[in-house]
């Protein structure tokens, strides 16, 4: 597998003034970055920490808060935000048809079990049987082509695959990045979660992909530590995400634009005291006056 790295992405700034719903907008993308940032590198996440993550890389990528900040500071619609990750495509276009069986991208880093780009692949019998030797089979059939990272439009790195699996009734169906996040946000608690979804592929599965997507997913037939293989790749797409260098642009701009309204003493109880129209304090110094408090 290739890790070169491509070249980096220009470096973004936010030097305009928010208000309003875009102040809002700006508070929480910059939040959910920073959340996302936060996740630990030293372990596999937890089942609950991918859910939350995938529920903020839907709301950010997939309802496409990050593009409509982009909107609201240039007034453009061509994003230049990019993401770094692994390029499944070109070498499943590398194989002949058939003969990859599973492969995910992966690409996150852990302290434990992990990969970057894990494929499998069976030759027919009927191939290996034509050639005089394994050498002589590699040097003529295996494709040379090694699954290599790249760096990514949004929009491409949301179309990209990073999930494919064989199938007997569609052959090899490839699911990108976008329909994996909805799949972790949509079916398995991100957001919604639907017990009710049946683990097998539909009865017109070229009429239905969505159900073929969903289907394929919950099979589960690779495992990274106690994560599921569509888990492994929302926990990848955390670390892009976290690790793109406008990520930490966007989190300076939000911390900075934060109002003062939304500060506060985590020792100080406000309410509202319509007869001053100010807020009224209390303060909270030791347990006794805690108690006080809860009382009155």
């Amino acid at each position: 597998m290739n890790n070169e790295k491509t070249s980096r992405p220009r470096s973004i700034s936010f030097e305009v003034e928010f208000s309003g719903a875009d102040l809002e907008r700006l508070i929480i993308v910059g939040s959910d970055l920073q959340l996302l940032r936060e996740l630990p590198r030293t372990r596999l996440l937890t089942h609950a920490e991918v859910r939350s993550a995938a529920a903020i890389l839907r709301r950010l990528l997939v309802d496409g808060q990050l593009q409509r900040l982009w909107a609201q500071v240039r007034g453009d619609k061509q994003v230049p935000y990019t993401l770094e990750g692994v390029h499944l495509d070109p070498w499943l276009d590398a194989w002949p048809e058939g003969w990859v069986r599973n492969a995910y991208a992966g690409g996150a880093e852990t302290g434990v079990a992990h990969h970057t780009g894990w494929a499998m692949s069976a030759i027919p019998k009927e191939v290996v049987d034509a050639h005089a030797s394994v050498d002589a089979l590699i040097e003529a059939r295996v494709p040379t082509e090694e699954i290599s990272t790249t760096l990514f439009t949004l929009d491409a790195y949301l179309a990209s695959t990073c999930v494919a699996t064989l199938t007997d009734e569609l052959g090899l169906v490839r699911i990108s990045r976008r329909s994996v996040l909805k799949y972790l946000a949509n079916q398995k608690g991100g957001v919604h979660f639907s017990p009710g979804r049946p683990m097998v592929l539909p009865s017109n599965p070229r009429k239905n992909r969505k159900e073929v997507e969903i289907a394929v997913l919950d099979w589960g037939l690779l495992r990274i530590g106690h994560l599921t293989g569509p888990e492994y790749e929302v926990m990848s797409m955390a670390q892009s995400v976290a690790d793109a260098q406008w990520t930490g642009e966007i989190v300076r701009a939000s911390e900075e634009a934060v109002p003062d309204d939304l500060g506060g003493d985590p020792m100080t109880l406000r309410f509202w005291d319509p007869s001053t129209g100010e807020w009224a304090p209390v303060a909270f110094s030791d347990s006794s006056t805690r108690d006080d408090a809860d009382s009155s």
